[in-house]
């Protein structure tokens, strides 16, 4: 029997916890430690946040809240059962936050398959192939911008920070639920998952790749990839492009770098100045 979460009358049913309620403890921390396995669930905080995984579809578990004016707020996205809602002393939720300040409301959704959302039908023909970026702001902003620029799917290669991390689900600001992304790729296999005829790109602020000692002894010379400047590339809605977006720390790996190669891919050149030796992923891509 499904649990009710709003009955006949229009009221809400849920269960009041009291501080360090056993229930509560073993909940949130299967949610927040893995210990290497691929979670299930997601936890989102805040009413935002919540409510776009609700008008998106998103399965909701659990419902954590201090306040009910809170859940009032939601009460029109809410399923009418299928989730357990639990109020809890505000402490108690601060405690398990991962904000200094917590908004005091949680949500526990089943992970959705990110793979399976279908993309806009006025996207661009623009997949973001996102390689060695580990901070999850980053990415972050990656999502949010492909999400404003319109593009059709975003690829996160194995190494990426992990794209349900509660700071990237933060920063994003609901992008999750509106773009297609394929996580955990191999290099090998991201032919798969690109048209043929894909023009393949790379954000680059090296006129001179060489100088990099993680490439210099590969069997190509990156130095003969053409080199061209960000401005320099016009969108053909007839053309599909794939822009490769490395870390700001790690940059693009190897692999990266022999994929360009062989896909007789570009060099976008953003120049800096000043001693800036490199963009935050979200900026360069936001250029």
């Amino acid at each position: 029997m499904l649990q009710t979460v709003i009955d006949s009358n229009g009221e809400f049913v849920y269960t009041k916890l009291p501080n360090k309620d056993a229930r509560m403890i073993s909940l949130l921390t299967n949610i927040q430690s893995s210990n290497g396995k691929e979670r299930k669930s997601i936890l989102l905080e805040g009413k935002r946040l919540i409510q776009e995984a609700l008008e998106n579809n998103c399965r909701l578990e659990y419902l954590l809240f201090s306040r009910k004016s809170d859940i009032e707020q939601l009460k029109s996205f809410l399923p009418k059962s299928g989730a357990t809602l639990y109020k809890m002393p505000y402490r108690e939720i601060q405690l398990w936050s991962s904000l200094s300040t917590s908004p005091g409301i949680m949500g526990i959704f089943k992970k959705p398959d990110s793979e399976n959302v279908k993309p806009s039908s006025d996207s661009i023909p623009v997949t973001i192939l996102c390689d060695n970026i580990r901070e999850p702001g980053n990415l972050g902003s990656v999502l949010r911008t492909c999400v404003g620029a319109g593009c059709h799917k975003v690829i996160l290669i194995k190494g990426c920070v992990n794209l349900w991390d509660t700071k990237v689900t933060r920063s994003a600001s609901g992008a999750h639920f509106r773009l297609n992304i394929s996580t955990k790729i191999d290099w090998q296999d991201v032919d798969k998952l690109i048209h043929l005829d894909s023009k393949i790109l790379m954000a680059d602020n090296k006129l001179l790749s060489s100088s990099n000692e993680n490439i210099e002894d590969t069997t190509f010379r990156i130095e003969n990839v053409p080199v061209i400047p960000y401005y320099g590339i016009s969108v053909d809605r007839t053309v599909p492009i794939t822009l490769i977006v490395g870390g700001e720390t790690e940059g693009l790996s190897e692999d990266a770098y022999k994929f360009i190669y062989e896909r007789n891919g570009v060099r976008l050149n953003i120049p800096l100045m000043s001693g800036i030796d490199s963009l935050n992923s979200g900026v360069a891509l936001d250029t």
